[in-house]
């Protein structure tokens, strides 16, 4: 029950985050900004999209973090250190960019 409840709080921040970005116009703003950088439509759509993943993987990590050290733990599942987390972490993100990037 603790990790459905964790999801849903995360859901929930995430969807808050993409309304901030929607009602102040930072969608916009980052959009002219990577005008700016570059004339390349591609360039301009990896950059744009680069950024928001960014942030919002950095949102998601605290929520994995919580649910590795905090529930998982409690329940005596957790085996990994902190230092695993994080290289775990790192390796899955840069997978990721191999992978689809």
């Amino acid at each position: 029950m603790e990790k459905f409840s964790l999801n849903l709080i995360k859901k929930i921040v995430l969807f808050l985050f993409i309304m901030f970005l929607l009602i102040f116009d930072v969608f916009a703003n980052l959009h002219e900004w990577t005008i700016k950088i570059s004339s390349n439509e591609l360039h301009q759509l990896l950059l744009f999209l680069g950024i928001y993943f960014t942030v919002s993987t950095i949102i998601s990590f605290f929520f994995s973090y919580y649910n590795v050290f905090r529930i998982e733990e409690k329940y005596g599942f957790n085996k990994l250190t902190r230092k695993g987390f994080f290289f775990d972490q790192v390796k899955s993100k840069i997978l990721m960019i191999l992978g689809f990037g």
